[in-house]
């Protein structure tokens, strides 16, 4: 059956053409050549990557494996950099809470102030915490 068809739309196609003047059947051989142009392109480009994949098929997983190293790397650093910005944090915290007792000697208002500095110092433990957890869940 697909025989069949091929052969008949063959024979129309021929049709159609007959029936063109010179003019029209110009112009559909340019459109033909434009359209052999670009399959033709489109055929080297990938020939060309095809000839790239091969030589660089290794490479491809090697680089993979470099890429989840180094993002492995990273992710250490970057929880290694957030547990010391939170050891300061805390002793910046406390060093605070120390001045403002030596500044203010009322016993009021350096426990209002340790109160405010414990609370900012639970709330970015609680935000360091956060940040591990999203670490955590990328992975």
């Amino acid at each position: 059956m697909n025989m069949e068809f091929k052969k008949d739309y063959d024979i129309e196609q021929l049709n159609r053409l007959e029936q063109m003047s010179k003019e029209m059947l110009l112009h559909e051989y340019v459109l033909m050549e434009k359209k052999n142009e670009t399959l033709e392109g489109k055929l080297e480009d990938v020939k060309v990557l095809d000839e790239l994949t091969e030589t660089r098929g290794d490479n491809c997983h090697n680089g993979k494996a470099l890429f989840e190293e180094d993002l492995s790397e990273k992710i250490v650093i970057f929880r290694q950099e957030m547990e010391s910005l939170f050891t300061e944090n805390k002793r910046l915290s406390n060093e605070n809470a120390q001045m403002t007792k030596r500044m203010n000697p009322n016993s009021s208002s350096s426990s209002s102030s340790e109160s405010s500095s414990s609370s900012s110092s639970s709330s970015s433990s609680s935000s360091s915490e956060s940040s591990e957890d999203e670490c955590k869940d990328s992975n």
